[in-house]
């Protein structure tokens, strides 16, 4: 399925998150080497290029010929979510690792992004209406996995995002520069939050207008009650 996992490759305008994550953070910057382990159609590689960031890029279907370098920072940004084998997908992950001198940056598509209408299962994932695999994680199952597969803490840095450090001390430096950092548990999306409480919502809008009208109602001839307004 190599051929079709080139079909999940963005033509991009601005930044991927998970490298405007690391670029905001400090992680990458001008004096750390990145490399782009699955870069797609490389436009994450060229707007680095653009900003002074010594940055190259190798991906399986649009850049095959490029090299597979070492580098200060390693991006690994929604590669594995793509990968139908759970042996390659591993293998993957720590390829990436193995190239990385500093920090590891992994992102993967999370569950909410799941269109159930549009997904066939396949293996451990779906194949999606456009007849690619995806598979999606849950944030803490994503964080397991990359712990699992290289032995070392990842930090989650957003949602389906997380830093892997090669030195304890980076690592410290890194949290100690972001003491108010954002919360990057995986919070359940806006729309999800609606769903699940919306008995609750309701219930409170109703007792609210129960309220008001009676607070509004006003005698009407003949003694009866009537509402000033419906």
């Amino acid at each position: 399925m190599l051929e079709t996992r080139g079909l999940t490759a963005i033509n991009r305008v601005n930044l991927s998150r998970p490298v405007a994550l690391a670029l905001n953070d400090g992680i990458i910057r001008a004096d750390r080497s990145f490399f782009d382990f699955g870069c797609g159609r490389g436009t994450d590689v060229a707007a680095l290029v653009g900003m002074g960031i010594p940055a190259t890029g190798w991906d399986p279907v649009h850049n095959p010929a490029a090299e597979r370098s070492r580098a200060d920072v390693v991006n690994l940004g929604y590669v594995v979510n793509v990968i139908e084998n759970p042996q390659e997908r591993r293998e993957a992950l720590r390829q990436a690792w193995q190239l990385s001198t500093k920090v590891l940056v992994i992102a993967a598509r999370l569950d909410w992004d799941i269109k159930a209408e549009q997904a066939v299962p396949f293996s451990d994932g779906v194949i999606t209406a456009k007849g690619t695999f995806q598979k999606f994680f849950s944030q803490d199952e994503l964080q397991g996995w990359v712990e699992e597969c290289l032995g070392v803490q990842a930090d989650a840095a957003a949602p389906g995002v997380f830093y892997v450090f090669r030195l304890a001390t980076d690592r410290e430096a890194h949290l100690a520069r972001l003491p108010h950092r954002r919360q990057a548990s995986a919070a359940a999306p806006p729309s999800f939050t609606l769903d699940r409480n919306r008995d609750v919502l309701c219930q409170r809008r109703a007792s609210r207008g129960a309220s008001s009208r009676r607070a509004t109602r006003i005698a009407a001839p003949g003694g009866q009650s009537v509402g000033a307004c419906r």
